[in-house]
């Protein structure tokens, strides 16, 4: 399996390689737009359903939208971490950086800063190669 193949699966879920501002900050767009809304709507499901009375009913529903909501964080979590960590690695450093936004106000601007703002590393670095450059084929073409 190359990269190219699974480039959603590698973006969404690896580790390994570099991207750039722009595919950062599509993700970061993608869940405000898509996925927050949509966890939104599952949640505010929940002030309807004690209005339903029966409370194995209530009970089962309330089960089912915790199950749907699980399934939609926990790839979404593993999502942040992985593309958060192409975007330290494009400005080389390590994807353990991603832990800096746990620092309470220092480290949600710190990631801004750096991985919104600041350009990654001009050419291949230990992470990749530049995800900038122009692709051999389209060079040589």
């Amino acid at each position: 399996m190359n990269r190219s193949q699974f480039s959603v699966l590698w973006y969404l879920f690896a580790f390994e390689g570099r991207i750039n501002r722009a595919k950062y900050w599509t993700f970061i767009a993608l869940v405000a737009v898509v996925v927050l809304p949509a966890l939104s709507a599952i949640s505010g499901l929940r002030s309807v359903v004690p209005q339903l009375g029966d409370p194995v009913t209530i009970r089962v529903l309330e089960m089912g939208m915790a199950m749907l909501m699980l399934i939609i964080v926990l790839p979404l979590q593993v999502s942040f971490l992985a593309v958060g960590a192409k975007r330290w690695h494009d400005r080389d450093r390590s994807g353990w950086w991603v832990l800096i936004a746990l620092v309470p106000v220092i480290g949600p601007l710190w990631t801004l800063v750096e991985c919104g703002c600041l350009k990654g590393t001009d050419g291949d670095n230990r992470y990749g190669p530049d995800p900038l450059a122009p692709a051999l084929e389209t060079v040589f073409e």
